[in-house]
């Protein structure tokens, strides 16, 4: 919404306009990765299916390091549908990680070259 003040005091407030976008907001479990205490962005990713199947692409700068798994109950506002087994709208990526969010899920090598 864009609120708009007057310029002088007194003076009528205009109303608000709007601006719609498509998509929804979407939330469920989201599982990713981190390296070194730092969320990793993947290149692709899909949402846990009703088996919790997911699936991660993960940038080739985690080579030959450990990743630690995480879950987080997420919500994020997706341009395209999202759902179970789906892919994730990467634009709504948590940049960091709460310290509520379960980090210790599972650890996992990340072949080198």
């Amino acid at each position: 919404m864009d609120v708009r003040l007057p310029s002088r005091v007194g003076a009528v407030l205009p109303l608000p306009t709007s601006t719609s976008f498509e998509g929804a907001v979407y939330q469920g479990l989201l599982v990713g990765a981190s390296a070194g205490g730092r969320v990793v962005k993947p290149l692709a990713a899909q949402w846990p299916d009703a088996q919790g199947r997911f699936r991660l692409v993960l940038p080739a700068s985690v080579r030959g390091k450990t990743v630690r798994l995480w879950q987080s109950s997420f919500q994020a506002f997706s341009t395209f549908p999202a759902k179970p087994g789906g892919a994730v709208d990467l634009s709504t990526w948590p940049a960091a990680l709460s310290p509520r969010v379960s980090t210790g899920t599972a650890s996992v090598r990340i072949p080198g070259e």
